[in-house]
Parts: structure tokens; C-alpha cells; sequence
């Protein structure tokens, strides 16, 4: 069982890479903070499905529907069945979706 983080480590995981990470305010960073760890893993996960899925539907997916399309394949069950606290998004969104990620995506 992976050891248990907090929301800042979740947090600085989860901006790695990301344009903001080199400013001190990032919106998510933000709105995330007020969230547990399974909320936030979870919406990296569907933040990742997101991109995948605009990028196959030649389209921009909106939230909405991303998050719809994620409970609608059965993503939200399993990810529920599959989470442990301290698995992070990566791990997480390839044993929910069984989508390989590319090594410089996160």
C-alpha cells in the first residue's frame, strides 16, 4: 500500500510540468487545495482523459462532457474500486482506464 501524502505533495506532483509551476499562483493549485486526495487524484486522471479524448475527436471535450464520458465508460467505478491513498495520478489513470501514458505526459 502506498504511503499516505498530503495535499501539498499531491499538489507539487500534479504541476510538474505544468506552465504555472513557475509561478507562485496556480488556479487549480487553488481551487484543488479545499479537496481530499481522491478528489484530486481523480481530477488529474479525468484532466489526462480530457486531452485524450479532444485529441481523438479531432475537438475540444469540454468538462462537462469529459466528465460525463469518464462516468459513463465506467471509469468513476473503477477508479473508486482501484484507489488507495497515496497511488498517484499517473498509476491511477492507467489501471482505471487501461491507457498507457506517454512517458512525457502526465
Amino acid at each position: 500500500m502506498p504511503a499516505p501524502t498530503t495535499i501539498e505533495e499531491i499538489l507539487k506532483d500534479l504541476r510538474a510540468g505544468c506552465p504555472c509551476e513557475r509561478h507562485s499562483y496556480c488556479p487549480s493549485g487553488v481551487l484543488l487545495r479545499n479537496f481530499s486526495p481522491r478528489v484530486i487524484e481523480q481530477h488529474k486522471c479525468i484532466e489526462i482523459f480530457k486531452w485524450i479524448e479532444s485529441r481523438a475527436q479531432k475537438r475540444e471535450v469540454g468538462w462537462d462532457e469529459a466528465y460525463m464520458l469518464w462516468a459513463d465508460r465506467g471509469y468513476a467505478k473503477t477508479f473508486a474500486e482501484i484507489y488507495m491513498d497515496g497511488m498517484k495520478h499517473k498509476e491511477l489513470f492507467e489501471r482505471t482506464t487501461g491507457i498507457k501514458l506517454e512517458e512525457n505526459r502526465s
